[in-house]
């Protein structure tokens, strides 16, 4: 639905929980559903280790580039964005 689309262009999604909310197929569904730009690295730590997380990126999408742009890259182009860095 379009109307939904622009209502969501200024949100991110963080993988924060993703271990105990979802399968690891989560990261090639939510890459196809929005921008992979969109989605941010997010732990629990210490409630879960980043490795458990990276783990499960990796496994969804084995996708080098992808996994770098929401494990570094995504978070480094909002802060530069908003003027943070």
């Amino acid at each position: 639905m379009k109307e939904i689309k622009a209502l969501f262009t200024h949100v991110y999604y963080d993988t924060a929980a993703s271990p105990y909310l979802y399968r690891p197929e989560i990261f090639s569904v939510a890459t196809r559903l929005t921008s992979p730009e969109r989605i941010l690295m997010g732990t629990d730590f210490p409630l879960i280790r980043p490795q458990r997380y990276l783990k499960q990126i990796r496994d969804s999408l084995g996708d080098n580039q992808k996994v770098r742009e929401i494990c570094r890259e995504n978070a480094l182009n909002l802060f530069k964005a908003c003027g943070i860095i």
